[in-house]
C-alpha cells in the first residue's frame, strides 16, 4: 500500500526543479513583461501624435472636368480665335466625410473668375448659393466661357467658397484656368471676293488720280476712301496671317 508523503514542516522552494509553483511564477513574470510592453506601445503611439480619438469629419471640395473622376488643379481651354468663344463645364464635388454648404453670395461673389474667362448664366448651372452638398458624393456643375478679345495667353483662377454644415468658418477650393487667343486669318471665298473687289476699286482710283496729276492713293469721294481703307486693312490682316 502506497503511503502519503510526510509533511516536512516547510514549503518547497517554488524555483526548485519540478516545483508545482513554477508555472505560476512564470505566468507572473510573463504578465509583468506583457504589461510593460503594452505600456511602451501606448507611449509610442502617443509620442507619434495619435490621441486615440477619431478625427473630426470635414468636407473637401474637388473640381473636376465634367465626365471625369480625377480632381484637377488646371483647366486648359485651349486655343480660341479672337472674339470667338469656347465653353467648359466643371463639376464641383464634395469628397469629404462631412456635408458642405456653398457660400457663393447673391451675386456669386464667392464664385470668382476674371476676364476673359466668364461665368455663363447662373440659371444654366446647378451650383447655387446656399446649396448643400452631401458628404462623399454631393455635387453640382459650373459652366465657363473663354472669350479672348486679343491674341495671347491668359490665366485666371476659379475660386469656390464654402463652409462645413453648421460651421461659420469659410473654406475655399480653387483651380487655375488658362487659354490662348489667336488671330484667325483664314480666307474664305466670300472674304477673298470682297478683297479683290476692294483692291480693284483702289487700283482704279489710283489710276484716275495719276491721270489727274494727284498723289497715288488719294480718294476723290468718301466711298473711294472706304474702299481704299478696306483693301489696305485686309492686306495687312492677310499678310499677318
Amino acid at each position: 500500500m502506497r503511503q502519503s508523503p510526510v509533511w516536512s514542516g516547510r514549503l518547497k522552494n517554488p524555483l526548485e526543479p519540478n516545483s508545482m509553483f513554477k508555472p505560476l511564477v512564470r505566468f507572473a513574470e510573463y504578465s509583468k513583461y506583457a504589461l510593460a510592453a503594452s505600456t511602451l506601445s501606448a507611449a509610442a503611439v502617443l509620442a507619434a501624435g495619435c490621441s486615440g480619438d477619431e478625427p473630426n469629419p470635414t468636407p473637401k471640395i474637388e473640381i473636376r472636368e465634367e465626365g471625369t473622376t480625377a480632381a484637377i488643379t488646371l483647366s486648359n481651354l485651349g486655343s480660341v480665335a479672337v472674339t470667338k468663344s469656347v465653353t467648359r463645364t466643371l463639376r464641383v464635388i464634395n469628397t469629404g466625410d462631412a456635408g458642405a454648404k456653398l457660400n457663393l453670395g447673391a451675386e456669386l461673389a464667392g464664385l470668382k473668375v476674371a476676364a476673359p474667362f466668364y461665368l455663363l448664366d447662373p440659371t444654366t448651372d446647378t451650383c447655387k448659393d446656399g446649396q448643400e452638398l452631401a458628404a462623399v458624393t454631393g455635387s453640382c456643375t459650373v459652366s465657363l466661357q473663354f472669350v479672348p478679345v486679343t491674341a495671347g495667353t491668359f490665366n485666371s483662377t476659379l475660386t469656390i467658397s464654402y463652409n462645413e454644415l453648421g460651421e461659420a468658418t469659410p473654406l475655399t477650393s480653387a483651380i487655375t484656368l488658362t487659354g490662348t487667343g489667336v488671330l484667325d486669318c483664314s480666307v474664305n471665298a466670300d472674304l477673298a471676293s470682297k478683297r479683290d473687289q476692294g483692291v480693284k476699286v483702289a487700283q482704279d482710283q489710283m489710276a484716275q488720280d495719276a491721270i489727274q496729276g494727284k498723289k497715288d492713293g488719294e480718294a476723290l469721294t468718301e466711298q473711294d476712301g472706304l474702299n481704299d481703307g478696306y483693301a489696305v486693312a485686309y492686306d495687312i490682316g492677310y499678310k499677318n496671317g
